[in-house]
């Protein structure tokens, strides 16, 4: 479902004949006479329904929450303050779990484009960094369930000294369809970095490739930490 929202009114475009899907449509516009006429073209179009009205951006995202019409992706990322991210270089994957094998494959070629872009070189084995991801298939607080019995000493829990505390790893409910990427220093086990994007992966492939691009590419935006200010 579409709820197409620009700072005047809603454009969108026509359906062509052959094109059956219907257009669930929130109207956003400061101006009741205008929302008042794009409805009443809108509604006169077979297959085109307006699920609301908004007056300004904010009104329109929480309509459109409430309603269940969008769904927002939200990327979050933390890290360990106390890690110095200029001496890793190179990266290997560790472990990734979906519930769709083919969702693996997919979450390393978006994760090694995004660190490729970064300079980091990807090795079979023992590089700087392993990387371990997730997709959650059941709203949780804590990774606390996949760590355990994941072994091999890697966990939420082994944070390194820099402020990376409990507090930011366990106030978020990891939402049904998150991916979840962890960084993890060679070495010591420690895990260094962590982003996670919520609505990214669903039963619907197309969507799912599009919306793991997206998702990690802002996950890795400000990657590594402190790049940006550089």
């Amino acid at each position: 479902m579409k709820c197409p929202s620009l700072n005047r009114s809603v454009v969108v475009d026509r359906p062509s004949s052959r094109d059956s899907r219907s257009r669930t449509i929130l109207i956003v516009d400061d101006s009741d006479t205008v929302r008042g006429s794009v409805r009443a073209v809108l509604e006169s179009q077979t297959g085109w329904q307006v699920c609301g009205e908004a007056t300004d951006g904010v009104d329109a995202i929480e309509k459109a929450r409430k309603g269940g019409t969008m769904k927002l992706q939200r990327v979050v990322f933390v890290y360990d303050r106390g890690a110095n991210f200029a001496q890793y270089k190179t990266y290997s994957w560790e472990h990734v779990k979906t519930k769709d094998p083919l969702d693996v494959d997919r979450i390393k070629n978006a994760v090694n484009a995004a660190l490729a872009a970064k300079g980091w070189t990807r090795v079979d084995s023992g590089g700087d960094v392993s990387i371990v991801a997730m997709e959650i298939t059941q709203n949780q607080q804590t990774l606390n369930t996949f760590y355990d019995g994941f072994g091999g000493g890697w966990g939420f829990r082994r944070f390194g000294g820099g402020g990376f505390g409990e507090a930011t790893t366990t106030t978020d409910t990891y939402k049904v369809g998150t991916v979840v990427v962890d960084l993890f220093d060679t070495k010591t086990k420690q895990l260094i970095w962590r982003g996670s994007s919520s609505d990214t992966l669903s039963n619907n492939s197309n969507k799912n490739i599009k919306n793991l691009d997206k998702g990690v590419d802002k996950m890795f935006k400000q990657f590594p930490p402190g790049s940006s200010k550089k």
